[in-house]
């Protein structure tokens, strides 16, 4: 079973605590050995930017493989084809079948004649 919604709340609470507290240290104690000495305030200021951006960035990313179809199977990623494509990919596991050209990708797209 996969994990529920609560515990998938914790958990990015915690990565995001985690993150952000080790951020600022590192903002606050290795930006002196570039040359920036920020204060606490604006190490914090720096920090929250960043933090908001992972956010945003990472639920986006997530939204667009949801989007996507990827699957998990057997503990590795798979991408759900279109059904003309998996057709057309089963095909080609059976040994003597013919396959018929897919004129449309995924999106709608026309493919090229393979044959001009």
């Amino acid at each position: 079973m996969g994990q529920t919604k609560l515990m998938s709340l914790i958990e990015t609470k915690v990565n995001t605590g985690v993150g952000f507290v080790g951020s600022w240290l590192l903002a606050v104690y290795a930006m002196p050995f570039f040359g920036l000495h920020p204060s606490p305030g604006q190490a914090t200021g720096v920090v929250a930017m960043y933090t908001v951006w992972s956010l945003v960035r990472s639920y986006s990313v997530r939204r667009v493989f949801n989007r996507l179809g990827v699957r998990r199977a057997a503990g590795e990623a798979t991408p759900s084809l279109h059904p003309d494509h998996q057709a057309h990919a089963d095909s080609l596991t059976r040994p003597g079948s013919t396959t018929e050209q897919v004129s449309k990708c995924a999106w709608g797209a026309d493919l090229p004649d393979p044959k001009q």
